[in-house]
């Protein structure tokens, strides 16, 4: 059974990773740095939708990043005020802050 469940949460974090690509797209946001910030964001999200942590290990791991390893393992919160948001409306207020992740 934990097995469909660990399932379902990365299908989760890739249907989220999903929409933010779709977002980016229709807003006209190119910045690769600007999308890394809203990639990091948005598990950072979908984890605090899950009620669970997570750490920079594991967001870089999700994110694609070969050297994930080399990331601090320390347990990343996102503040109740941005997780309340809804996803859309956090990528508009991430994408025009300079967030250095």
């Amino acid at each position: 059974m934990w097995i469909h469940e660990v399932y379902l949460k990365l299908e989760m974090y890739d249907s989220y990773l999903n929409d933010m690509v779709a977002w980016c797209e229709d807003n006209a946001i190119e910045s690769e740095p600007t999308v890394m910030v809203l990639s990091f964001l948005t598990i950072l999200w979908v984890s605090y939708q899950l009620g669970e942590p997570i750490s920079r290990q594991q967001i870089a791991e999700l994110m694609g990043i070969k050297e994930w390893e080399s990331f601090k393992d320390e347990i990343c919160t996102l503040p109740p005020r941005y997780g309340e948001l809804d996803h859309q409306a956090l990528m508009q207020i991430a994408a025009k802050a300079d967030i250095d992740i």
